[in-house]
Parts: structure tokens; C-alpha cells; sequence
């Protein structure tokens, strides 16, 4: 009876626990097990494991920064702890059913009715999990930092920020003796945060919607929200270079661009009235952000000095554009550029994450 590549894989992934009540049934001559066709008659093997207090490494092969210290290696996913449930032997497969765990490291987070499966207990398995978690958007960000999540989205959840709960439904297709040919498929369901994903860009206020993830990246799905003052839809994710590219399009309030603005720029502020439509993009390109935004300003008022003077009714074209500085010499700076139609145009660089030089 020899499994090699399941049992190692089992012995790094089950770390302590307690088993109770084991029921089992061993049946007909074990040199033909798993008894597969055409020798299915020939006996049966079943073994089930009422468990609780499991700790449970869904990658113990696999390595990252999970329980990292001095010579000790860490892993790649953080430990599901202290679980209650049951894991099944039967014949040449093994299942599982996980009524509720937590995660190791992250508080808040408590994951439900989680099923796992190998049905080929062989050297060529692969074991299948499907469950879902509740719990604090910070926490999930944090699930997403210390696991291989953060470089399928290209990491730009790092610096994001969003009170209150969410929902997250993750299924993993993990080879025993590749961990390297994992395949994940997942969701995050915001029900009504605030969410700012990037310290430069303002808050999404009310955020609903979804982000899509999976091996190759992410893809937001129908996140809808009210940003500097309107109903916004955002869309795009990863793209097939592996840069990221989200797609924004909404309206622009007075009262929301004059909080955008800021106490510093109060008295530009104040001159502004009216709704205006709007799109825009934003990129990452190693870990930098670019930001282009396009508005005709019709239907905003600004009550400016001509030739910046503009009635609701009017356009006036405005483009602005944040990226990253290519000049000699401006590492970790950005360059702002804003063009308002004909009337003015200015150009600023600034520290990245901070203000104009």
C-alpha cells in the first residue's frame, strides 16, 4: 500500500489535531487496492475522521511568507486553524467538509463549509477545494498580502484601504507534486464599502460589485459606487501583458471635486457648480500608477477669470494625466500634466506619494 505522493503531501498539510469517533471498513485483499476497475469487486476500504482542532497548510510544498523564521522556510498560503469536520478515505480517494476555520496570522476571518477532494490518491492527483469566508475587507487584504493572491493581481490591493465586511468564494485545482500548476478561481464581494484603492485617488464611497481573480490576474466585475460627488461604474483588471488597467466612467458633483480638492485649493473650490460627466483611466505598470482623465466640463459651471470663465452649458475640454517620470535623473517622480482646452495648460512634478517640487 504505497502512495508516495499523496502521503507526503498529507503530512505537511495536516499540522496537529484531534480525531475522534473513527469509523472504518477494510474489506478483500489490500494488494489490490484502491480496487479500481476491473478489480472493484475484489474489496473496499473506507475510513471516515470526525476531526477538530486541525491545523490544515493547503501548499506545504510550496514556499512564501507564511510562518518564516531564522533557517525555517515559510509557505506560500497561511494555515487554516482550528478546524472542525470531517475527512473521508474512501477506496483510492479522500474528502473532506470543513463546517467552519479561521486563518492563521488574520483575525476576523472565518471561513464555512468548505469541501476539498482528491479522487486519485495516486503520484498524478490533484486536490480540488471549494469554500467561501466572511469577515473585515482589512483582513481579507491581508489574506491577499500573504498569499500567492498578491501577484496574480499584481499586487495593487498593498496600499489599498476599506472599512467594514466582505464576502470572498475561492476554489483551488492544486497537483500534489506540482505545486507550481495550481489553478484558482475566486471572488470578492464588496457589499456597500468605502474603498480606496490607491492613497492618490479619492475614496469610492458605497462600493458594490465584485472582483474576479484567478491565476492570471483579476477582473473587476459591475463595482459600481459614488466617487468625488457621483454614481460611478468601474470595469478592466489585468491585462494580457500583466500590467493592470481599470476603466472609470461617472459623474462629477461640485460639492464631491471641491472635497477632492482639498482645504488647500478651497478658493478654486468654491467657484465651481453643476454635474459634469467624466471618464477615465487608471493603470499599474511595475507597481507605478498612471491616471488619465477626460471631462468636456458640460453642464459644470466655473466662475473663473476668462478665459478659464465657462457658463454650465459650455464645453471645455479638460485632460489630465499623471504617470511616472521618464526624464534622466527623476527616479520616484511623477509628472502631472493638465490641459484645460485652449485656455491654460500646466505641467507638475511630484514626489511620488507626496507633494510638487
Amino acid at each position: 500500500l504505497t502512495l508516495p505522493a499523496t502521503r507526503h503531501y498529507l503530512a505537511g498539510a495536516l499540522v496537529g489535531g484531534e480525531a475522534h469517533d473513527v469509523k472504518f471498513l477494510v474489506k478483500g485483499d489490500l494488494t489490490h487496492f484502491p480496487f479500481h476497475p476491473p478489480l472493484a469487486k475484489a474489496g473496499d476500504f473506507r475510513v471516515e475522521v470526525p476531526v477538530r482542532h486541525v491545523n490544515y497548510q493547503i501548499a506545504p510544498d510550496e514556499t512564501g511568507p507564511n510562518g518564516a523564521s531564522g533557517q525555517k522556510a515559510g509557505t506560500a498560503w497561511p494555515e487554516f486553524t482550528d478546524i472542525e469536520g470531517m475527512v473521508m478515505f474512501e477506496r483510492g480517494s479522500m474528502s473532506f467538509l470543513a463546517k467552519r476555520a479561521g486563518v492563521a496570522g488574520i483575525q476576523g476571518v472565518t471561513l464555512r463549509d468548505v469541501s476539498g477532494r482528491i479522487d486519485d490518491m495516486g503520484d498524478h492527483g490533484h486536490l480540488l477545494v471549494d469554500g467561501s469566508a466572511s469577515g473585515p475587507v482589512q483582513s481579507f487584504l491581508r489574506f491577499v498580502a500573504t498569499s500567492p493572491v498578491k501577484e496574480w493581481t499584481a499586487n495593487v490591493t498593498e496600499t489599498s484601504h476599506a472599512p467594514g465586511n466582505g464576502e470572498l468564494k475561492l476554489k483551488l485545482d492544486l497537483p500534489l507534486n506540482h505545486a507550481a500548476g495550481s489553478k484558482v478561481n475566486g471572488e470578492f464581494r464588496f457589499p456597500g464599502n468605502d474603498v480606496t484603492l490607491f492613497p492618490e485617488l479619492p475614496t469610492l464611497y458605497g462600493a458594490t460589485g465584485a472582483v474576479a481573480f484567478d491565476e492570471h490576474g483579476f477582473r473587476l466585475d459591475n463595482v459600481r459606487g459614488r466617487f468625488v460627488g457621483g454614481e460611478t461604474r468601474l470595469g478592466g483588471g489585468t491585462q494580457p501583458d500583466g500590467t493592470t488597467r481599470v476603466t472609470v466612467s461617472g459623474t462629477a458633483t461640485a460639492q464631491g471635486l471641491r472635497e477632492a480638492l482639498g482645504t488647500e485649493m478651497s478658493a478654486l473650490g468654491s467657484r465651481i457648480d453643476g454635474t459634469t460627466a467624466y471618464s477615465a483611466v487608471v493603470g499599474v505598470h511595475d507597481k507605478h500608477l498612471q491616471v488619465e482623465v477626460a471631462s468636456n466640463l458640460n453642464g459644470l459651471a466655473l466662475d473663473l477669470p476668462a478665459p478659464l470663465a465657462k457658463t454650465a452649458a459650455q464645453d471645455m475640454p479638460l485632460r489630465f494625466d499623471l504617470r511616472p517620470s521618464t526624464a534622466p535623473g527623476r527616479a520616484g517622480l511623477d509628472e502631472v500634466t493638465v490641459q484645460l482646452g485652449n485656455a491654460a495648460s500646466a505641467r507638475y512634478v511630484l514626489r511620488r506619494g507626496g507633494d510638487a517640487l
